[in-house]
């Protein structure tokens, strides 16, 4: 708690009474002499005495000042004059102070400006990158519809004078690949799409492409292939006509039997015997067993038992599809994944299942990667549902194979994960289809 201060006369005015605060939190307190008085009214003033004091940045309390340089003539008593020693203290913390601010403020200004440079610097470099990679992706988009152009002319100048059984592609078009064109186009959906549609160039024994739902019907009947139930749309029977011709190319340029597609496709299917139904719908009266109800998607219910004549069939039953007419016609090629398990009697689910114990390359844990296959999910994962068994892995496995569709570094070249299941398809997959039936 600070002193009290002594009271001064009313009438006499107090030289230098004020308290004023100098920069840098330097304070001068003045302290006016008490003053007697005596009966007749006259008295002596003394000089006053003044005790600078000088607050030091930092300091708890004030630091008095000497009073070495304050005069005790009473001709100089008001004088308020600062100490020349006062004034050199006060004005050099305060230049120091502000020399000290006026170096960081720099400091920090030039470190602003680098970080500001750097950034612009960082995002000049991350635009003309993605302007590199958009030119790249564009020319290498421009070579792939090149070459799909070239594959439809030279697959609609061979159909134009195919006949009969005559296999659908020669062996230049078979190491082009059917699967190239579509794989090529999944980038531009629509591109492919607006193909599609301009060159109906795909025949079977020498027709071409059917436009109408009892064409395709009548199409697939060299197949051993049927569509039941009602619901089928030309774009729904598209998809399966799309996926039997895919399946049918694939196992005649793998058997290498001089064979037709058709024929290739019964032979390895068996359809000569057991006719394969597609089912549009969940349930009909046609089966003894026509599989679980589904809510979406398709089933490849297996072998079943013909109501009318208790022949046997193969059924496969779909109650949707996807509106992308790839995906369609994948998930078609999925199911004759599994199909084709079975007149292999268990084969290929059976070695799937011992590969995956010894070949971590070929599992599939989850969607959040594409772990060797085309897509992350669809079209070239079908699966949704028991992704990491090994039934599931094998017909997306096979729909792979049927299309030479795997999952490819930025220079083309296969993944670790793709190379396995290529490789384990490739060599599989010739030792299963080169007998001359299913089981034999």
């Amino acid at each position: 708690m600070p002193a009290a201060q002594p009271t001064a006369p009313a009438s006499t005015p107090i030289p230098g009474s004020s308290s004023s605060s100098l920069p840098g939190g330097t304070q001068e307190n003045h302290e006016p002499s008490s003053s007697n008085t005596g009966q007749d009214g006259a008295g002596s003033s003394a000089a006053p005495s003044r005790t600078p004091v000088i607050s030091i940045f930092g300091s708890a309390k004030p630091t008095p000042v000497p009073d070495a340089g304050v005069s005790t003539d009473p001709d100089l008593a008001g004088n308020t004059d600062q100490p020349p020693i006062a004034w050199g203290a006060v004005a050099m913390a305060a230049m120091g102070g502000l020399t000290a601010y006026v170096l960081d403020e720099q400091r920090k200004r030039k470190q602003a400006e680098a970080m500001q440079k750097a950034e612009i610097e960082m995002r000049a470099a991350r635009f003309n990158a993605e302007q590199e990679q958009r030119r790249a992706e564009a020319l290498e988009e421009q070579r792939k519809k090149a070459e799909a152009e070239a594959y439809w002319a030279a697959k609609t100048a061979q159909d134009s004078g195919g006949s009969g059984n005559a296999p659908r592609m020669s062996t230049n078009l078979a190491e082009m690949d059917e699967s190239r064109a579509m794989v090529y186009s999944q980038e531009d959906i629509g591109y492919y799409q607006r193909k599609q549609e301009q060159t109906q160039v795909i025949t079977v024994a020498g027709t071409p492409n059917p436009t109408t739902v009892e064409g395709i019907k009548s199409a697939l009947t060299p197949y051993g292939v049927i569509l039941t139930g009602d619901g089928w749309t030309l774009v729904s029977a598209t998809a399966v006509y799309r996926g039997v011709i895919a399946v049918d190319s694939k196992l005649a340029i793998t058997r290498d039997l001089g064979e037709s597609p058709t024929e290739a496709f019964r032979a390895v299917f068996g359809t000569d015997t057991t006719p394969l139904h597609f089912l549009w719908g969940n349930t009909s009266d046609e089966y003894y067993d026509d599989g679980i109800d589904i809510g979406q998607g398709g089933l490849t219910v297996g072998g079943t038992i013909l109501k009318t004549d208790h022949s046997s069939v193969y059924l496969i039953k779909f109650v949707s599809m996807s509106e992308n007419s790839i995906s369609a016609r994948n998930n078609v090629v999925h199911e004759l994944g599994h199909l084709f398990n079975g007149v292999m009697d268990d084969v290929p689910y059976n070695s799937m299942n011992a590969a995956l114990s010894s070949n971590p390359n070929l599992r599939r844990p989850d969607t959040t990667s594409e772990y060797g296959f085309a897509s992350r999910r669809f079209p070239w994962q079908q699966s949704t549902r028991d992704i990491d068994r090994y039934w599931e892995i094998f017909a997306d496995q096979f729909l792979g194979w049927v299309f030479n569709s795997w999952e490819t570094e930025n220079n083309g070249s296969l993944v670790e994960e793709a190379e396995a299941r290529a490789d384990w398809m490739n060599e599989n997959m010739s030792s299963w289809i080169a007998s001359d039936g299913p089981g034999e």
